[in-house]
């Protein structure tokens, strides 16, 4: 589990994902996708704690057979953990990925109860 993630209150929840999945270039309809499904899978909760699960140990653990094989491949899949109170987290550094030509785009999470 990544060290760093946000701590989101509920009311800020879907303004939050709006924001940051635009800066892990979701486009709009994969956008719609994700809010469409989370917010209606993630519990109710004062917070959520959120992290996003590093590249490395996907390509390690979660591995991917496309074929052919895409030009851009963003994944994008969090840890969600619902609170009660505000955490102390470090926040990461947000980089944005470049799409160029075929590109996939996988997103998930997992939920911690």
């Amino acid at each position: 589990m990544p060290n760093e993630g946000w701590v989101v209150k509920s009311d800020d929840l879907k303004s939050w994902f709006n924001l940051n999945l635009k800066k892990l270039d979701l486009n709009e309809k994969e956008k719609l996708e994700f809010l469409d499904y989370w917010l209606n899978e993630l519990p109710q909760a004062n917070y959520y704690e959120i992290r996003l699960i590093e590249k490395s140990f996907l390509e390690k653990n979660v591995n991917l057979l496309i074929s052919p094989q895409p030009d851009t491949l963003i994944r994008l899949n969090f840890y969600f953990k619902p609170l009660n109170k505000v955490i102390s987290i470090k926040e990461p550094v947000i980089i944005t990925p470049k799409r160029n030509g075929f590109t996939v785009v996988e997103w998930g999470g997992m939920l911690n109860n």
